[in-house]
């Protein structure tokens, strides 16, 4: 099981944040040698978006495991931000964004 989740810091310009969806595909894979010794993982991504919401800074700010963090670093240039349709028209997808990615083995 894999599950990510976070938070988007607003807009430090008074301009509204735009509600931004984290597309964590395609997976990162669990660790073999991990899957009898560790049952759960996790590892904190930091994101920073530009204006077009193109990520334009990615890494590892936090894991539980060094092999958990090589584990997303393999996939985490693949993954992205979208502005969730929900949002309004004139917001700001530039920012920092923080997104937690929980392994949960069994």
């Amino acid at each position: 099981v894999l599950t990510a989740s976070g938070d988007t810091a607003s807009a430090s310009n008074g301009q509204l944040s735009c509600a931004m969806r984290f597309i964590a595909e395609p997976r990162p894979t669990y660790p073999n040698h991990q899957n009898n010794a560790v049952r759960l993982g996790g590892v904190v991504v930091y994101l920073e978006t530009d204006e077009s919401g193109q990520i334009v800074r990615r890494e590892v700010a936090a894991a539980i495991g060094a092999d958990f963090a090589d584990a997303v670093r393999a996939v985490l240039p693949q993954w992205r931000m979208e502005k969730d349709p929900s949002s309004p028209a004139n917001c700001s997808m530039a920012g920092p964004h923080y997104r937690g990615v929980i392994f949960q083995f069994g």
